[in-house]
């Protein structure tokens, strides 16, 4: 089943397929400690180390809202498993990210895992726990990927925000 878009203005933004039941896959990246996170063969985040991060999100305030809904899943993730809540009056839960992505800019957030969620096992429950939370809102379905032809289409590269690690 395949819809049909209308953008802003009314303008046809083309077909796209929607998010299946599927669950989210996970593959290996270039390194031993990268995951790439998919759903429906489309890429939507990767794992890095201690960093989760979800990209696609066409505005920055849908990036913010979508990093908002996943502290608030891993915390009650957390706090299931007797954790003691990891913002504290006010502390960094994500770092929004900026992506120059053809065509035009995508935007998306970083997620630092705890020092005991860095296992690779964890961090991809947690990885699972956030994009869970981002479907169940309904923030996923605002991510580019699901909507756009030629970013579906897109590869890692220009998915996922790039890092200098000299």
């Amino acid at each position: 089943m395949c819809f049909r878009l209308m953008g802003v203005g009314g303008e046809d933004a083309g077909w796209t397929q929607p998010m299946t039941g599927e669950a989210m896959r996970i593959r290996e990246g270039a390194t031993a400690s990268e995951r790439r996170l998919f759903q429906d063969d489309r890429e939507i985040g990767y794992i890095r180390g201690a960093t989760v991060g979800f990209v696609g999100f066409t505005t920055e305030a849908d990036a913010v809202e979508a990093a908002h809904s996943a502290d608030r899943a891993l915390e009650r993730r957390r706090s299931r498993a007797g954790w003691l809540a990891s913002t504290i009056g006010g502390a960094t839960v994500a770092q929004l990210v900026r992506v120059e992505a053809a065509p035009g800019t995508v935007w998306g957030f970083e997620v630092t895992l705890r020092a005991e969620e860095r296992v690779t096992v964890f961090a991809m429950s947690r990885a699972r726990t956030m994009w869970n939370a981002l479907r169940a809102s309904g923030l996923a379905a605002r991510m580019r990927q699901f909507h756009d032809p030629v970013v579906a289409q897109a590869g890692r590269a220009s998915m996922s925000p790039s890092r200098d690690d000299s």
